[in-house]
């Protein structure tokens, strides 16, 4: 108090709300990665082909929309600048992943 920060109190507001938010978009990228760790396709033999149908889409499907809607909330943060370019780089595979998805289950 006797160097005045009491002068300096709406600055260390600002400062701290934004630590605060940047924590909160790191907690949820750091969140959505680790809920993928448990992800797995599954697959079987298609008939006696040697081919293999994959299984386990749905899920794969449903976390991904879900994952791609909150990157792109995080991404559009005016807190997210310490961390765009991990935003961006993971909106990309997830992006990259769904397109893959969707060109397999074309075939």
């Amino acid at each position: 108090l006797e160097q005045g920060v009491l002068d300096h109190l709406e600055a260390l507001e600002k400062i701290s709300t934004s630590a605060q938010k940047q924590y909160g978009l790191k907690s949820t990228m750091k969140a959505m990665k680790s809920e993928w760790k448990s992800m797995e396709f599954g697959h079987m033999d298609y008939k006696e082909t040697g081919t293999y149908l994959v299984r386990g889409i749905d899920d794969v499907q449903t976390l991904l929309d879900d994952h791609i809607i909150k990157t792109q909330a995080v991404r559009g943060s005016p807190f997210v600048k310490p961390i765009e370019k991990e935003v961006k780089d993971w909106e990309a595979k997830l992006i990259y992943i769904q397109d893959l998805l969707e060109q397999w289950l074309a075939m």
